[in-house]
């Protein structure tokens, strides 16, 4: 009877056995194998997204070329608009040349130079012996300025690129510093000016020459336009002080600083 007990005890320990290792049982231990694979597929995905932004990589340089593209041809358009005969009329450029009282020799930095339209004036003004720095921050228009300084043969016309949050400027270096239709796109006015006040040689000048505050069919809209009474209080704070201001423009100011 003992006997019989111990072999029906071994019959149901080895269906139990077998129990476990039917091919349903390995199906459920697959599984894991399945979520590897799914993990894997996913993992695929992750590749894929990565391919995708390597495509938009190469869309961004796309962009990139066709921005380039873009500012070349701002730069004509540009051209086409600061240099228009129009622009003699309000602008005024000989005679604003001749209030800055430039003398033979003279060093000038013209900032926001542009498309140098004041920059080839005022190194025809200082003569061969002087020269002018025509500072932008636009590398196109700094390229079409030297093309300008080659095509009238003025060696004493020299454009050269500038950043736009912290440039530098060499000191003790300008008998002038001019600045014409700039000075309301500078941020931070009075640091950028306590700095540039250095560039100045003793009893160098700085004029600026910015629109008026008022309506016009050119130029920024009014409310980005600086009135007269704010750049003098403003470069008054950054350690300059007005000297003079002619009425030379009908829709600009010109106004004369020296260092305190």
């Amino acid at each position: 009877m003992h006997r019989i007990y111990i072999l029906l005890l071994f019959i149901v320990l080895f269906f139990t056995y077998c129990s476990k290792n039917t091919p349903e049982t390995k199906k459920t231990e697959d599984k894991p194998h399945n979520h590897q694979h799914k993990g894997e597929h996913k993992h695929h995905e992750h590749g894929g997204h990565d391919h995708n932004r390597h495509h938009e990589h190469h869309q961004d340089q796309d962009m990139h070329s066709d921005h380039q593209k873009h500012s070349f041809k701002d730069v004509k358009k540009y051209v086409k608009m600061f240099e228009s005969p129009s622009r003699l009329k309000w602008q005024k450029p000989d005679e604003v040349i001749k209030e800055m009282n430039l003398k033979n020799g003279d060093v000038v930095a013209d900032i926001g130079a542009g498309t140098g339209y004041f920059s080839r004036r005022i190194a025809k003004a200082v003569g061969p012996n002087g020269k002018v720095h025509a500072y932008d921050i636009e590398p196109n228009m700094v390229n079409h300025m030297k093309e300008d300084a080659n095509k009238l043969g003025l060696k004493n016309y020299l454009p050269e690129v500038i950043s736009a949050d912290k440039p530098k400027f060499p000191e003790n270096q300008f008998n002038v510093i001019f600045i014409a239709n700039t000075y309301h796109h500078i941020p931070d006015r009075i640091n950028y000016f306590k700095n540039l006040i250095k560039s100045l040689k003793k009893g160098g000048r700085l004029i600026i020459v910015d629109f008026k505050k008022m309506v016009t069919k050119f130029g920024p809209p009014k409310k980005h336009k600086i009135a007269k009474s704010q750049v003098t209080k403003e470069l008054w704070k950054a350690g300059y002080e007005a000297k003079r201001s002619p009425n030379v423009m009908p829709y600009h100011y010109f106004i004369e600083f020296q260092s305190k």
